[in-house]
């Protein structure tokens, strides 16, 4: 089975709240942005260390600097 799947099956089986939520909506689905690996790591930290719009922003800027 995939990953998701099998990950489904077992929050299914310890939870009987999350056995119903997955019957209605169906297995969760995981969305991924196409970012490198190392915007992905500052973007990581930046959210850890600061609220989602500054790290967002302080992303975007050190991204911008890295290209220019």
């Amino acid at each position: 089975t995939e990953p998701m799947s099998a990950a489904a099956q077992h929050l299914a089986a310890a939870c009987p709240r999350l056995a119903d939520a997955i019957a209605r909506l169906g297995r969760p689905r995981i969305v991924t942005d196409k970012q490198s690996l190392y915007e992905s790591l500052v973007r990581a930290i930046a959210h850890q260390q600061l609220n989602g719009t500054a790290a967002r922003n302080a992303a975007d800027k050190a991204k911008k600097a890295k290209k220019g």
